[in-house]
């Protein structure tokens, strides 16, 4: 019976540590054990929502971007991270692939501040006025130049993944009726194409993608 007296009950050190102490404590954690420990009581829970833990782990997946600086700064990089995870591996390795027929496609991927989204764009090359000159070892012989510029097309994005793209893809969880639910964290997750503005239905997943990274 001697565990049920007032003195059992005392308060865990950890807990009468200053709250920045128990940030930087929490800062050597990783995403996913952070969320356990915001399971276990209701202060290491608020501990956990700070933006100061998550910041970093959004900074670690856009290289190049420095987060510090943009404007509007997001709510909470907590739900920033959540929600785009796990396509974080899309900005992180930037450079991809496609296996568009024939020509095939290279895309840019990189995160929009703004509106909180990640997007991948085609790197197209524009085709300048050609000039034309003669080989001097072969005055019959005629090279054409070619010195295309080289941009993004920023018109349309080729893929875009914000919370709105997570929703639709992401039955909720607290409906009744017995229909059948899925994780948005499962596996496989149809991702949506867009080629001229259009949404395309496409089989496309996490795990069988239509781009490779370089």
């Amino acid at each position: 019976m001697d565990s049920l007296k007032p003195d059992s009950f005392k308060t865990p050190p950890l807990f009468t540590l200053p709250a920045e102490l128990i940030h930087h404590i929490l800062s050597f954690l990783s995403p996913l054990d952070l969320v356990d420990v915001s399971q276990t009581c209701r202060l290491l829970h608020t501990h956990t929502l700070s933006d100061h833990l998550w910041q970093p782990f959004v900074q670690a997946n856009v290289p190049g971007t420095n987060l510090s600086n943009i404007d509007p700064v997001p709510s909470s990089w907590r739900t920033v991270y959540t929600t785009l995870h796990p396509y974080w591996f899309l900005t992180r390795h930037k450079l991809w692939f496609g296996d568009s027929p024939h020509t095939g496609k290279l895309l840019i991927t990189r995160y929009n501040a703004r509106s909180q989204a990640i997007e991948a764009f085609a790197l197209v090359a524009e085709r300048r006025q050609p000039t034309i000159s003669h080989w001097h070892w072969n005055p019959d012989a005629i090279i054409h130049s070619f010195s295309p510029r080289i941009q993004l097309d920023l018109n349309v994005p080729v893929l875009r993944i914000d919370a709105a793209a997570m929703a639709r893809r992401s039955p909720s969880l607290g409906g009744g009726g017995g229909e059948a639910r899925q994780s948005r964290l499962e596996m496989e997750v149809p991702m949506e194409l867009r080629e001229g503005g259009i949404s395309v239905p496409t089989t496309t997943t996490t795990s069988t993608s239509t781009t490779t990274n370089s």
